[in-house]
C-alpha cells in the first residue's frame, strides 16, 4: 500500500474509533478492532493463508510502522501493536518487530503491569536467542532487570507463587552473576518463599472463618496477618467486623487509602499504630510495618502545624529509617508527588518507530525522545552520558510538568569536564525554571514570573562547585507556601534564599543536557521533578538512597 493510501486510511480508522458511542452496547474494544479491520483486514486474512513466516514478519513491520499515526488513539494504537506482537512471535524473521512492538505496549503503561513486563520479557529472551555475540550481553543484561522488575511488581500485587518462579528463573538467567547481585536474588526469593507461606497460613484461616463466622480467633490472627505480614489492608477491610477491637476496625480502613489522602493528624495516628504493630512482628511484617510507619510521618512532617508534634514525628520517623536499615530492608525511597522519574536505566528504553524513548517511572506518562546518548556507568545502575554538543533528551511539555506551584528538583550529575556555561536541565528560565552549571562548578536555578525566555527573571545560586569526573547529587525545593528557595549539595542544606517572584508557567518543553547555553557534557542519574516541596529528611533519604545504589522505581500505588 502507497504511503498516501496509507494516510488517509488511517485517518479513517482513527476517527471510527474516537467516534462518540452509539449507545451501551458500543466497546472501545470493539471501535479499535472495527478500525484496525479497516487498515489489515486483507493482509491479516492474506497471511493466513500461507505458510510463510516471512510474511507474518512483513506485516508486523507494516503493522508497528503505522502504530505512531495512532498515538492519538490510544485504543487503536494498543489494538495494533499487540497484533504486530502476535504476528512478529511465529517466528523468527519477526522477533525484531515482536520485542519493539512488546516495549511500545509496556510504555503505554503508567505504571508499567505485571502482564505487559511478562510480554517483554518473553520477546526480549526470544530476541536474544536470535542476537550476535556483541548484542547479546546488553539485551540478557535487560531482560535480567526486566525479570526483577517483574518479580518485584508480582510481588506487590500480592502474586508470591509468581514473583517466587520469577527471581528463580532470573537468578538462572545469563550465567554467572557477580556475588552481590547473586546475593539479592537469593534474597528475594527466600522473601517470596516466606511470602507464599503466609499466604497459605491466610487460606487457612480464611477457610476457617467461612466455615464459622463467629471464630474470633481465627478473625483477629487473620486481619494481623493480612495487616503486618502480607501488607494488604484492603484485603483486611474485608473481614472486619463489630467483634473485633476499635483500633483495627478504625485504622485498617484508614490504611486502604494513600498516605497522601490522610490529614496529617491522622497520618501521625497511622504511623504510631504501624509501630506498635512492627513490635510484636516477625522480620517481614516488621519491615512491612516500618515501611508503612515511615510513610505516615513523612506525610504528617509534609502539613505538620504542631511544633511538638512535629518533632515527635521527626525523631520517630529517624528511629524508623534506622530499624529499616538494620534490617536490611531496601523500602521504596521515593518520595511521593513526582511528576518526572527517569532512571536512565538501560530497560528502560523503548523504541517506537525510528525513535528512542526513555521512559518516565512517575506514571505521569513524561517520556523523553532520546537524541544521541551513551549508556555508562551510573550512580545507581546505568546512567546516561551526553557528549555536550548534540546529546539531549526532549520531554514534551504537558500539564503536570508546568509548576507554578512549589516543585523540587533532584538529581545526580558527574560533568565531564567544566570551564564553559552548560545547561543539564532546562524548561524556562522566564518560567518554571532552568539549571545552569556555570564555568565554575557552581550552578544557578533560574526562574521567572514571564512564562518565557525573558524578564522578569531572578538567579538562585548554588555556591559550592561541583568537580569534573565526580558524581555529586543536587537537590533544590522551591517552597511558595515559605516564600523561599533551598539547595542541597549531597544531601546537606547548602545555600537558602527568599523567593522575590511569583513563578508562571510556561509552555515549553523540558530538555535534558541542553538549554539556552551550550549542552551538558558527563553523565546524569536519577532525576526527578516533584510538584511539591519535599522535606530535608526526604532529601537526604534520595541522596543515601543513590550513594547505596539504589535505583529509583515506581511509585508504590497502595
Amino acid at each position: 500500500m502507497r504511503t498516501g493510501a496509507m494516510v488517509i486510511l488511517l485517518a479513517g480508522a482513527t476517527a471510527l474509533a474516537q467516534a462518540p458511542a452509539a449507545g451501551p452496547a458500543s466497546k472501545p474494544a470493539s471501535d479499535a478492532r472495527a478500525a484496525f479491520d479497516l487498515l489489515f483486514k486483507r493482509d491479516m486474512e492474506r497471511v493466513s493463508q500461507t505458510a510463510s513466516p516471512a510474511d507474518d514478519a512483513e506485516l508486523a513491520a507494516k503493522i508497528l510502522a503505522a502504530s505512531p499515526a495512532a498515538r492519538q488513539t490510544p485504543g487503536l494504537a494498543r489494538y495494533m501493536l499487540e497484533r504486530a506482537h502476535e504476528l512478529g512471535s511465529k517466528a523468527q524473521p519477526g522477533h525484531a518487530a515482536a520485542a519493539r512492538a512488546a516495549e511500545q505496549l509496556l510504555a503505554m503503561d503508567d505504571p508499567p503491569t505485571a502482564e505487559a513486563l511478562e510480554r517483554a520479557v518473553e520477546a526480549h529472551i526470544v530476541l536474544f536467542r536470535s542476537l550476535g555475540g556483541r548484542e547479546r550481553p546488553a539485551m540478557a543484561q535487560k531482560v535480567l532487570e526486566e525479570l526483577l522488575a517483574l518479580g518485584d511488581l508480582q510481588g506487590k500485587l500480592g502474586r508470591w507463587d509468581q514473583a517466587h518462579k520469577t527471581f528463580v528463573r532470573a537468578l538462572g538467567w545469563g550465567g554467572p552473576k557477580p556475588p552481590a547481585l547473586r546475593e539479592e536474588i537469593q534474597a528475594r526469593i527466600q522473601q517470596a518463599n516466606q511470602q507464599r507461606m503466609l499466604a497459605v497460613q491466610a487460606a487457612a484461616l480464611k477457610a476457617k472463618i467461612e466455615k464459622d463466622p463467629h471464630d474470633l480467633d481465627a478473625r483477629v490472627a487473620l486481619v494481623r496477618l493480612l495487616v503486618v505480614g502480607l501488607d494488604q489492608p484492603q484485603e483486611a477491610a474485608r473481614y472486619l467486623n463489630a467483634d473485633l477491637g476499635e483500633q483495627m476496625r478504625t485504622y485498617v480502613p484508614l490504611a486502604v487509602k494513600s498516605p497522601a489522602e490522610l490529614a496529617p493528624p491522622v497520618a501521625l495516628e497511622l504511623g504510631e499504630w504501624y509501630r506498635e504493630l512492627a513490635a510484636s512482628a516477625d522480620e517481614r511484617g516488621k519491615i512491612n510495618a516500618l515501611t508503612r510507619a515511615r510513610d505516615y510521618y513523612t506525610r504528617y512532617l509534609e502539613s505538620s502545624s504542631s511544633p511538638d508534634l512535629a518533632n515527635r514525628a521527626r525523631l520517630a520517623l529517624t528511629q524508623v529509617s534506622a530499624e529499616l536499615e538494620k534490617l536490611g530492608a531496601e523500602p521504596n525511597w521515593v518520595p511521593a508527588g513526582a511528576v518526572l522519574l527517569l532512571g536512565f536505566e538501560a530497560s528502560q528504553v523503548t523504541q517506537q518507530g525510528d525513535r528512542s524513548f526513555l521512559r518516565d517511572l512517575s506514571g505521569q506518562g513524561n517520556h523523553g525522545v532520546i537524541r544521541g546518548t551513551s549508556l555508562a556507568k551510573g550512580q545507581a545502575g546505568d546512567a546516561f552520558s551526553f557528549d555536550g554538543r548534540s546529546d539531549c533528551i526532549i520531554i514534551r511539555n504537558s500539564p503536570s510538568l508546568q509548576t507554578s506551584e512549589s516543585m523540587t528538583v533532584a538529581m545526580w550529575l558527574r560533568p565531564s569536564s567544566l570551564g564553559e556555561r552548560r545547561n543539564p536541565l532546562a524548561k524556562c528560565y522566564g518560567g518554571e525554571g532552568t539549571f545552569t552549571l556555570e564555568e565554575n562548578g557552581t550552578v544557578h536555578y533560574f526562574y521567572g514570573s514571564s512564562g518565557q525566555d525573558t524578564d522578569p527573571y531572578v538567579g538562585l545560586l548554588l555556591r559550592k562547585p561541583l568537580a569534573a569526573g565526580r558524581w555529586t547529587h543536587l537537590a533544590m525545593v522551591r517552597d511558595l507556601r515559605e516564600r523561599r528557595c533551598t539547595w542541597y549539595y549531597d544531601g546537606e542544606r547548602a545555600d537558602r534564599y527568599r523567593l522575590s517572584l511569583p513563578p508562571r508557567a510556561s509552555r515549553a518543553d523540558v530538555t535534558i543536557a541542553s538549554g539556552y547555553v551550550s549542552n551538558f557534557a558527563g553523565r546524569m542519574d536519577e532525576l526527578g521533578i516533584w510538584g511539591r516541596a519535599l522535606t530535608e529528611r526526604e532529601i537526604a533519604l534520595l541522596f543515601e538512597s543513590g550513594l547505596k545504589g539504589r535505583k529509583l522505581t515506581p511509585p508504590v500505588r497502595r
